[in-house]
């Protein structure tokens, strides 16, 4: 039987843990670019299109705050389109027609029982989104008042080990009294041991391989839903 963990403090992931569609279903893609520029009477040629979208989830991976708009300033570059706008103003409207996965009514339950039961919960996740963009995810969750942290605020993603070292100075606790949950094997289980905070997996009984893989990632325990989270803790003493 696998034992409870006694920890103060649960920092979640966010992609396929809080949210459960699925993240390209709210990628910033082309056709928002190409919305975003005919609104003010600029035309984004096909070929130009095509480059953005190829070039797109390269440009996303380092989860920094200009990643987009460098994209977008680099299409306007290369094939010479004139946009009365700076391209960090074009970014901020393509990321809101794009959107943001909402975070799930069972996720949202979730942490709000653990904040009121007396743990600390934070949320931490690699996005170039604009912080004020899941901030407000959240907020419409109802979990506006939990901490935000996220790569394209500090300017660099996990697995660095800069994102942990930042996300255990929010905690101000102990890594032994930390527990991380997540979907990723690396990011969100590898990580986090590494820093010497406990993880447990989110994945559904039918991803086999990926819970295999989180295990050997270090996972505590690999869980099927979040509502098995409360029963893998142990309670907090009571307060005074």
């Amino acid at each position: 039987m696998t034992r409870s963990l006694a920890v103060t403090t649960i920092v979640f992931g966010y992609d396929h843990t809080l949210a459960t569609e699925p993240d390209h279903a709210y990628r910033p893609h082309g056709g928002h670019l190409r919305t975003a520029l005919a609104a003010r009477g600029v035309d984004l040629p096909a070929q130009a299109l095509s480059d953005y979208d190829q070039r797109l989830v390269v440009w996303q991976r380092p989860a920094h705050a200009t990643a987009l708009a460098d994209l977008i300033e680099m299409v306007f570059t290369r094939h010479n389109i004139d946009c009365p706008l700076p391209a960090a103003d074009i970014a901020v409207e393509v990321w809101e027609r794009a959107g943001d996965a909402p975070a799930t009514p069972q996720a949202a339950y979730t942490l709000a029982l653990l904040a009121e039961q007396g743990y600390q919960v934070l949320v931490a996740a690699n996005t170039c989104r604009p912080k004020v963009q899941r901030a407000k995810t959240l907020a419409d969750a109802g979990l506006g008042d939990l901490p935000l942290i996220i790569s394209s605020q500090l300017g660099v993603a996990a697995p660095d080990q800069a994102f942990y070292e930042h996300v255990l100075h929010r905690c101000s606790v102990a890594p032994s009294r930390v527990v991380w949950v997540g979907a990723d094997p690396i990011h969100d289980m590898a990580g986090p041991r590494a820093h010497g905070m406990h993880t447990l997996a989110l994945l559904p009984t039918d991803a086999t391989v990926e819970r295999q893989q989180a295990v050997r990632c270090g996972a505590h325990a690999v869980l099927a839903g979040l509502t098995e989270l409360p029963d893998m803790l142990l309670p907090l003493p009571a307060r005074p």
